[in-house]
């Protein structure tokens, strides 16, 4: 089973999908039918050890950005 959590509206998103492990298979065919030819971004953790998880980000160009001044989660 794949999952998909999504903010943002519009044409600037951030949906994070995630499947159980083994079953990447279909979570890249969700992913490529979530995205079709739009333009987007793609993250994977960055050692590959949670390959069940990933994070994709749309228009990322035009968000709204603002110098960073110790801003935190």
């Amino acid at each position: 089973m794949v999952e998909i959590s999504e903010l943002g509206n519009g044409l600037q998103k951030v949906a994070i999908f995630r499947c159980l492990p083994g079953e990447e298979k279909g979570l890249d065919a969700a992913v490529t039918n979530y995205v079709g030819n739009k333009l987007h971004n793609e993250y994977v953790n960055i050692h590959l050890d949670v390959p069940n998880v990933r994070v994709i980000v749309s228009d990322t160009n035009n968000f709204g950005y603002q110098p960073y001044t110790n801003q935190t989660l």
